[in-house]
């Protein structure tokens, strides 16, 4: 007999979610509804007695996708509102204690038990949940993870249309769906590699020294490295590009460290930074000096 035939609920342990979240059936029931909350407190305010507030704080390893769906938040928000991207460090989630679960594994999971995965959860859910490559951490997201908040105004603020990574069309289009319709920027290696370095320096404005730099820089390599996605098609060497590329994202790492450094809001070992600052910087020299000798 399979354990999902059997009469009692299943246990699921899960962290600090065992006294509210005891059985399997618990678990499917709060995902499902936090995967739909937005849709469950469409007209509600928080003072609403029925207002669903998820006990769930919803990540995305989907940084397109956050910054596509921040931008729509922005243009909505109300006077004291501050919309923007937040860059979290799961191995230092870890570290605090805390867990992060990707949507994906857990519908994946619950689906394979008919006893939960049913109606519990339903397909607008599911495809919400995969088209965003939601994660989802337990009640609070350790302060120490921080990696980065990133505001909208941050990110637009001071540059002219021309120089900015993320176009209008990205910005103020419905959905991503609607954005891959419109028509590609053509430009060269050397100018799509600088939108994207005066990107950088925003999104890793200061970096903490425990962050995980080798993780960061190759996810943000690996997002930005295809044009296509963002709007734009680039004519020229790819290999240059995203050697180029690579560069840039290490010196705006150590250039991170470095503003870090001078904060003075932490008590840190100025000499590991300046050691990191270094480490990278001479990353970045060496990918450009390669190149050139080729």
């Amino acid at each position: 007999m399979e354990e999902w035939q059997g009469e009692s609920e299943i246990i699921a342990p899960i962290m600090g979610m065992e006294e509210s979240l005891s059985t399997m059936a618990g678990l499917a029931e709060e995902v499902g509804r936090h995967l739909l909350k937005t849709q469950i407190n469409r007209g509600k305010t928080t003072m609403d007695g029925s207002y669903y507030l998820s006990r769930f704080a919803s990540l995305s390893g989907d940084m397109r996708w956050t910054l596509h769906t921040s931008f729509r938040k922005h243009s909505r928000q109300s006077a004291g509102q501050e919309s923007g991207m937040a860059i979290f460090d799961t191995a230092i989630l870890m570290e605090c204690g805390a867990q992060v679960f990707r949507v994906s594994d857990l519908l994946l999971f619950l689906g394979k038990q008919p006893r939960y995965g049913g109606s519990a959860i339903t397909e607008l859910a599911k495809v919400w949940a995969t088209n965003a490559d939601e994660y989802i951490c337990w009640d609070v997201i350790p302060k120490q993870a921080l990696v980065n908040f990133i505001s909208c105004d941050t990110m637009t603020d001071g540059l002219a249309p021309e120089r900015m990574f993320l176009r209008s069309e990205f910005r103020e289009t419905q959905s991503l769906a609607l954005f891959k319709q419109k028509d590609r920027v053509l430009l060269s290696p050397d100018d799509y590699v600088c939108r994207i370095s005066l990107f950088l320096c925003d999104i890793m404005r200061e970096i903490s020294p425990t962050t995980k730099g080798v993780h960061l820089i190759e996810h943000l390599f690996a997002t930005l490295h295809d044009p296509y996605p963002w709007g734009y098609h680039v004519a020229g060497d790819k290999n240059y590009m995203e050697r180029k590329l690579l560069a840039v994202v290490n010196a705006e790492y150590s250039c991170g460290i470095g503003s870090w450094m001078f904060s003075g809001k932490f008590s840190i070992d100025l000499q590991h930074c300046e050691d990191l600052r270094k480490e990278y910087l001479l990353k970045a020299e060496r990918l450009l000096a390669e190149f050139n000798m080729h």
